[in-house]
């Protein structure tokens, strides 16, 4: 990129690293000269994102090729008016990809030139529901994960109103931060709640990624206590 850099101006778009890595991928927008039309414009996009580079489809119809980065980024340029849109999105774009075989088998890579292939188990209950879907057959029979707090997840409210969580909707506290806590005997006896709520919609999607990628960066006493609250970024979590 550099080289480039050197010999021609241009736009440089530096995409974000993957959680846990240093390494940003980046698309460089060349200006250049068409003596053909006169006048300065965007040249062929250039990238060190293999799913990129090189894989412009063409647009039917038109002088326009396209092209999506691993990131999800969207990038088009138009050779005859030298112009370019790229378009870069809020989170990544992920994708897992299955092969399924025959009686519910599915297929992923193994070793080189070998399939291995699992026993794929159907999921036949509704495993997602609204706070007012569910039952009281929910509640004692399943440890739940209740995402939301007591002032938009009534079952989280009730929680609050019964002192096994520590904050209502009334006296939440005046700061943004996510909370991850896990309710013993939650409804029944037995059975325990695991609470993903924030201040804000930002702080409980913070919470939930946080969850997910297993509490990166948090200490064995954070990982092993039943409550944490959680601030910063998903790349930089800080806990409490």
């Amino acid at each position: 990129m550099q080289q480039q850099m050197q010999t021609a101006p241009g736009f440089v778009l530096a995409e974000e690293a993957l959680q846990g890595s240093t390494t940003h991928n980046w698309i460089f927008f060349p200006i250049s000269y068409s003596s053909t039309f006169v006048k300065a414009g965007i040249g062929t996009p250039t990238s060190d994102d293999a799913n990129l580079k090189g894989n412009w489809d063409v647009v039917s119809g038109s002088t326009s090729y396209r092209g999506m980065s691993q990131y999800g980024t969207y990038s088009e340029y138009d050779t005859t008016s030298m112009s370019a849109t790229l378009k870069y999105p809020d989170s990544f774009s992920y994708a897992n990809v299955f092969v399924l075989g025959p009686e519910g088998s599915v297929s992923t890579g193994g070793a080189a030139g070998q399939v291995e292939t699992e026993k794929v188990l159907p999921i036949t209950a509704d495993v997602v529901k609204l706070d007012s879907e569910v039952t009281s057959t929910d509640k004692s029979g399943k440890d739940l994960v209740l995402l939301g707090g007591p002032c938009i997840n009534t079952l989280v409210s009730s929680l609050a109103d019964d002192g096994k969580f520590p904050y209502a909707c009334a006296d939440w506290p005046g700061r943004d931060f996510g909370r991850v806590e896990i309710v013993e005997d939650a409804f029944v006896s037995g059975k325990m709640a695991l609470v993903i709520a924030g201040t804000r919609a930002q702080d409980t999607d913070l919470a939930a990624r946080v969850v997910q990628l297993g509490f990166p960066g948090a200490s064995d006493d954070v990982k092993d206590g039943t409550s944490t609250e959680i601030t910063g970024t998903v790349s930089s979590p800080a806990y409490e």
